[in-house]
Order: structure tokens, then C-alpha cells, then sequence
């Protein structure tokens, strides 16, 4: 495989950042990262893109740093979709096979059915992930295929998103001069980056709170068994601390995140400087009453993710930790806190020492997402969702990289 082959884009449209990422995999099978543009994404809100005009804009933006850092020009990207408009479901298939060895057609007959039961015109597939494959009813196998079997019983966890948002996506991505190879769940490649194999195998759940959605995934003996989103996260927190004590969003924004914290001991002063805002003057707040005023918001964001579990029918969740990750999740404290409200180990989840990162966004939890998406495609799981095949020339060096003004005029 050619140096160019081995490179990939990726970009991950977050409720705050847009993010660029141009990496290349390494002799270890692990990547590094060439370049990586981010910029604010205003023109998302709550994981929907509200203005194409200014997304393609601000994605423009991004993607030319990218270029500029790496020096290569960006082809065809895999791009991440998440909140409320992606879902993960479960579903089942059964053959029976008459000459009594399974092969790739019955293998592919069992995709078929479980895609069939949850597929939908409004509902774009986006993954099928194999959780589990039993022989004649008795024997359970990773992979049945070349095996000797008269029936074969299997269950997918299938990923879905609205078609229209995809759409949305697509045309923005392709606005900004770029193709679309694929688009991915934000909460499948949060949880891979997030999360080790030996937590996906024991039980664990992985929540990424972003600024104005969350997304979560639980794992169990190895593969998938609920996924969904929330059309709320740290955005919420901060709205609630602004109108709490009438300031504006960005300064409620800045103090929950320079000073804030989920339990008093942590908190650096007991009091909190208030600036000056319209007709009230500055003045200052307990830190304790900001303190509880975060708890508050946060409370709010666990129980709408206690109530997507149980519309997906998951009264008791079957994990021995839960994992956080997202901007919205570095907040002090927020771990304790979780360990207590659920009695499960949880830890903060940052992603790993990255070769080629800039400093600033090393260990940065804001970027588990978009370097989740590069890990698919360099250490990509089994997906069964038999996509379109990726593009060719995904990527190509630059010959003139300051000198494309006039093609995004």
C-alpha cells in the first residue's frame, strides 16, 4: 500500500466544534495525525446544522488548515452524525441451511433479514454489528460461516439516523468542495476511542457529552446492545447558570469551565466574581449556590439519559463502569458524582498521546470523537452494513495548496 492510500480525512460535525482530521497509519497499525483544523461550529445547533451557508463556511475553514498542516488536499472524508437523530436498535435473523454447512450467501441472508425488520424510508443504516450467532439453537460461535449447521440464529446491533439530517450533512460536506465516502455514528466512534476492550467485554457504558447533544453507547461481552442521543449537554448548563444570575451565556460559559465544579470542596474561592451586564452592576455569588446550580443542570442531563434507557427497554443497566468523555464532561468532580448516582467506578475518558496532535489538543476529551472516526478505518470493526465502497484517490498531494482561493468563492 502507497503512502497516499494509507492517508484518510475525517470531520466531526460537533454542537460547538467543527473538526478536521487528515491522518496516516504508522507501522505499528496505529495513526498519526498530519493535520487538524478546528473551528466554531455557531451555525450547529443541538447536533443540527442550521444554516449551510455558514457551516460550509466555517467547515471550509477547517478543512483548509487541515491541508495546510499536512499538505495534502482533501478528497472524500468519513463524516460523524450524532444527537438525538441517530438510534441504535437490536435485531434478530434465522436461516436454516439445507446442506448443512454455512456459507456467505447464508450469512448474508441473516443480514438481510435483521436490516429488513428495522429499516425505514425516513431511516438511513449507518451500521450492523454482529452481536451474537448460535448454532442449532445450542451452540454459540464468533462467526458461523465454513461451519456445519442446520439452523443458524443470529442478533445485530443495527445504528440508524434520519435521512434528512444525513442529507444535510452530505451537502454541506460537498458544498465545501469535499465528498462524503461515509457517515458514521458519533456514539460508535466515541465508545472505540473511549473505552478499552476489556471494559466492552465486561460491561461498560460510554457517554460523550458534547456542548449541545450526547451521545452514549453500552457494551457487553465484547459488541453493542443500546445506543442512542440527547439533544442536550453542556450548552444547557451554561444557559441555566445565565439566566440564573442574568449574565451573559459566553461569561456563565467561561465560569463554569475556568471555575466551575460538581462538589464544593473543589472549588477554588468561596466566592465568584459577577461582571457588569446591562442596568445590573457587577457583584459577586456564593460558590456554593453556583455549585449547586451546576448539580442542577447536570441532574437534568442524567435523567433525560435515564430516560432514553428505559425507551429502549433497558430498565437495569447490565455494566461494571461507565466511562464520560466530550468538553462537557471535564468538569471537576463529575465522575465522583456519577460513582454515587449509578454506585458504579467511573472515570473521565481523554484520549491517548497522539503522534502529529498539536500540543493544545493532546488529551483534549472534545476530540475523542473525530480521532474515534479515524480509529474505524485504521483498526475498523466488523460492519455488516455493506456501504457504497470507499472512493478512490481519497486524498492527493498538493501541487498549489495557496492557490485555491478562487474555487471557494
Amino acid at each position: 500500500m502507497s503512502a497516499i492510500e494509507n492517508i484518510q480525512a475525517v470531520i466531526d460535525i460537533g454542537s460547538s466544534r467543527l473538526r478536521v482530521l487528515i491522518a496516516q497509519s504508522n507501522t505499528e497499525g496505529k495513526f498519526s495525525v498530519l493535520g487538524c483544523g478546528v473551528v466554531n461550529a455557531e451555525a450547529v445547533k443541538a447536533g443540527v446544522i442550521k444554516d449551510i451557508a455558514a457551516a460550509k463556511q466555517a467547515l471550509h475553514y477547517a478543512i483548509e488548515e487541515a491541508e495546510r498542516q499536512s499538505g495534502y488536499e482533501i478528497r472524500n472524508v468519513d463524516v460523524a452524525i450524532g444527537g438525538e437523530y441517530v438510534m441504535g436498535l437490536n435485531s434478530e435473523a434465522q436461516i436454516f441451511v439445507s446442506n448443512q454447512q454455512v456459507g456467505n450467501a447464508h450469512m448474508r441472508e441473516l443480514v438481510l433479514q435483521a436490516r429488513h425488520k428495522v429499516s425505514e424510508p425516513s431511516q438511513q443504516i449507518l451500521h450492523i454489528l454482529a452481536q451474537q450467532y448460535v448454532l442449532d439453537g445450542r451452540y454459540e460461535v464468533a462467526y458461523p460461516e465454513s461451519m456445519p449447521a442446520r439452523q443458524v440464529n443470529a442478533s445485530y446491533h443495527v445504528l440508524r439516523a434520519d435521512q434528512t439530517m444525513c442529507a444535510t450533512i452530505k451537502r454541506c460536506v460537498e458544498a465545501a468542495g469535499v465528498g462524503v465516502n461515509a457517515i458514521v455514528s458519533s456514539a460508535l466512534a466515541s465508545s472505540y476511542m473511549a473505552t478499552t476492550a476489556e471494559e466492552r467485554e465486561m460491561g461498560v457504558c460510554l457517554l460523550d457529552i458534547g456542548a449541545g447533544t450526547s451521545d452514549f453507547m453500552i457494551w457487553l461481552n465484547g459488541v453493542p446492545i443500546a445506543s442512542g442521543g440527547l439533544t442536550i449537554g453542556g450548552e444547557q448548563v451554561s444557559s441555566h447558570l445565565a439566566g440564573k444570575y442574568s449574565t451573559t451565556r459566553q461569561y456563565a460559559e467561561m465560569l463554569k469551565c475556568q471555575q466551575g465544579a460538581m462538589l464544593l470542596p473543589l472549588m477554588k474561592t468561596q466566592f465568584l466574581e459577577l461582571p457588569h451586564t446591562g442596568l445590573r452592576s457587577g457583584r459577586k455569588i456564593e460558590s456554593a449556590d453556583f455549585v449547586a446550580a451546576i448539580h442542577e443542570s447536570y441532574a437534568q442531563l442524567f435523567q433525560h439519559f435515564e430516560a432514553a434507557l428505559r425507551r429502549l427497554g433497558m430498565r437495569e443497566i447490565p455494566i461494571h463502569s461507565i466511562v464520560i468523555t466530550g468538553g462537557a464532561a471535564q468538569l471537576p468532580g463529575l465522575t465522583h458524582y456519577l460513582e454515587e448516582k449509578f454506585a458504579l467506578p467511573a472515570r473521565l475518558a481523554k484520549p491517548y498521546f497522539i503522534e502529529g496532535l498539536a500540543d493544545h489538543l493532546q488529551y483534549d476529551a472534545g476530540m475523542t470523537g473525530v480521532l474515534g472516526i479515524a480509529k474505524l478505518l485504521y483498526e475498523p470493526l466488523p460492519d455488516h452494513v455493506w456501504e457504497i465502497q470507499p472512493k478512490r484517490d481519497i486524498i492527493r498531494k498538493l501541487k498549489h495548496i495557496f492557490g485555491r482561493g478562487s474555487q471557494w468563492a
